[in-house]
């Protein structure tokens, strides 16, 4: 079983100036560590179709560009 080092219990709503709009977390590492997973609490509201999750660098707390990894998945199949 991983080792939990950080848990966000709380997001916060970013727009990066273009059409897109961020849910984000932001965590400061306690100790130097490599992230083998990640696990989401999620639940659908409507039909929202495609979502990509990422795990990107920050900048006085905001997202940056910059893309550490990166997945997609149909989010219509989420329970509601």
């Amino acid at each position: 079983m991983p080792t939990l080092f950080e848990n966000a219990t709380s997001a916060s709503s970013y727009s990066t100036g273009d059409s897109t709009n961020l849910l984000t977390q932001t965590f400061t590492p306690v100790v130097d560590h490599s992230i083998t997973s990640i696990e989401l609490h999620l639940r659908r509201d409507g039909l929202p179709g495609i979502i990509t999750v990422t795990l990107r660098t920050t900048s006085g707390g905001k997202p940056t560009s910059t893309i550490l990894a990166s997945t997609t998945f149909d989010g219509d199949t989420l329970n509601g």
